[in-house]
This record gives C-alpha cells, structure tokens and sequence, in this order.
C-alpha cells in the first residue's frame, strides 16, 4: 500500500513538471519575437535659395518678384542676376540600405543552413535614397565580428542582385578559414570598403543585419545553440519527464 501511494506521489509531480516544462517553452517562444527590420529618415533636402531682394527708391530698383523698370527675375539668385544653382547632386545626410529579400528571415528562429548547402542572397536597392550607385559589391562573413573572410568579390551592380553561396566548395587551406558549425555573420558592402563611411551621403550603406546557423548534418553543434541556450534542453527534458511517467504508469498498473 505504501508503495502504491509513494509510486503515486512520484506520477503526479513528474506530471507537474511537463505542466511548468510546457509553459516555460510557450513562454520563451513568444519572447523570441523581434523586427529585423532597418528604416532610415532622409532629411529634406535644404533649399539653398538666395531669398528675395528688394531695393526701394530710384528707377533702378530690383525686385526678384516682377516690378518697375530693370527689374529681374531670378531664381535662387541676387539682384545682379548671378545664379546660385549648382550642376553638383544634392544628397541628404543619410547613406542609402539595401532590402534583403533572401533568405527570408523569421521572427521566432535563426536561420539556419546544413554546411555543403547552396545559400541565396538576394537583395535589392532604395533608388529614392540611392543616387551614387556603387561599382562593386562585396560580401564577407565571419564568426567573431573581428575576423573576416570574403565570399564574393567584383559583383556588379543590379537592382535586384543575387549571390549565390555553395559551401560544398569553400576550400578551408586557401581561404585561411575553416567553414565550421555555428553562426555567421553577413556584410554586404561597396567598392567604398566594409566600414567607410567617407562621404557616405547618396552611396549604399553596409547591410551588416544578416545572420544564420550552418550545422552540420546528424552532428549535435553546440555553437548552434548561442542564443537559444534557455530553449535547447527543453525537448530532452520534455521527453525525459514524458519518459518517467509512462514508466511509472506502467509499473504501478501492474
């Protein structure tokens, strides 16, 4: 009888315990929600018009909106008629992003690839902020931030561009570079360099907002879990405890 009893107790807490595992899991699932998105504000451009002059008295006035003898009409000029307009493109004070259309990323997981996958990247211009377009386009990766490879070189502008990665021929002696299991980290840039941001106004900005995992297949990559760490042991200690009480359910039937 006492063992019926303790076997039980021991049934009605692992039951409690896949109760508090499953709200746990729905919790940190919705909290992993998150924009990836990058909007820029373009300041309006400034109006470098010279203003209105007007001189009163005598038959030689000036007026630049249209009056008495002499007078002149100019625009975004003086009285002496010189123009202020200049043949140079005016920019606002912001650089110009990309929209990156593959790969599409969710909200709720990391993008995740198994190494010797073909990888498409894809993206296209803002031709509203884009007014110097950049010669060439490069992409690197890396694991760090601080340490960094090249993928693709020389690509040429297209609006959209797709780039497409085949990591079964990522040759690791030559690049200097083992293409391991874990996250990497993307920067889209132009021939101006990963971070230069010399004038900077009109010209594509790096794009430096795509991540992904690469694993490897039927291999347990303990790199991938970086992020999702509180997530990973959930499913093994689900199945444990789901385990224990069929288990003892079977037992104590007995």
């Amino acid at each position: 009888m006492l063992n019926r009893s303790f076997g039980r107790g021991i049934l009605l807490a692992c039951v409690v315990a896949l109760g508090v595992l499953g709200n746990y899991a729905n919790a940190d699932t919705n909290g992993l929600a998150s924009a990836n998105s990058v909007s820029l504000f373009a300041r309006s451009p400034q109006d470098n018009s010279g203003g209105s002059n007007r001189n009163s008295g005598g038959g030689g006035s000036s007026d630049n909106s249209k009056s008495g003898s002499g007078s002149s009409d100019n625009k975004n000029g003086d009285s002496k008629g010189n123009s202020n307009d200049s043949d140079e493109p005016q920019f606002d004070d912001s650089p110009s992003t990309i929209k990156l259309l593959e790969p599409q990323s969710t909200y709720k997981e990391k993008l995740r690839f198994p190494l010797g996958s073909v990888i498409t990247i894809k993206w296209s211009y803002d031709l509203d902020t884009l007014k110097i377009k950049p010669k060439k386009v490069f992409i690197d990766i890396s694991k760090t931030r601080t340490d960094f490879v090249n993928i693709a070189s020389n690509l040429s502008y297209a609006n959209p561009t797709t780039f497409k990665w085949d990591t079964s021929k990522w040759d690791s002696v030559e690049k200097n570079f083992p293409l391991s299991a874990g996250e990497y980290h993307f920067y889209i840039y132009d021939e101006n360099g990963r971070f230069n941001q010399t004038e900077a106004q009109g010209r594509m900005q790096t794009y430096s907002q795509l991540s992904l995992i690469l694993y490897s297949r039927g291999e347990f990559c303990a790199e991938c879990t970086v992020g999702d760490a509180s997530r990973a042991p959930l499913p093994i200690l689900a199945a444990s405890v789901a385990s224990l009480v069929m288990g003892a359910m079977a037992y104590f039937s007995l």
